[in-house]
């Protein structure tokens, strides 16, 4: 895989592991003292976002060096299925 490539696919897979991340690290404790205009009551109360950052790092490196390790074995040639 080459370099843009590989960041395409890195970008690809946080973003998509973030996105399966969001409910989870911290639970979905609502904001029962949501009063204020606009502020939902189904909110979590704390996002503990820089935590999920973190481990969604890590989870898509390790994805991205196994999907790395795949088509440089060409287990799956993305050519051939393109055709």
């Amino acid at each position: 895989m080459d370099l843009m490539s590989g960041i395409i696919t890195f970008i690809i897979v946080w973003w998509m592991v973030f996105l399966m991340a969001l409910p989870f690290a911290g639970g979905l404790e609502t904001n029962p003292d949501a009063i204020n205009i606009g502020d939902d009551a189904g909110a979590p109360a704390k996002s503990y976002i820089k935590i999920k950052v973190v481990v969604t790092t890590l989870i898509a490196i390790i994805l991205w060096i196994f999907i790395d390790y795949i088509l440089s074995l060409n287990l799956i040639d993305i050519r051939e299925l393109a055709k």
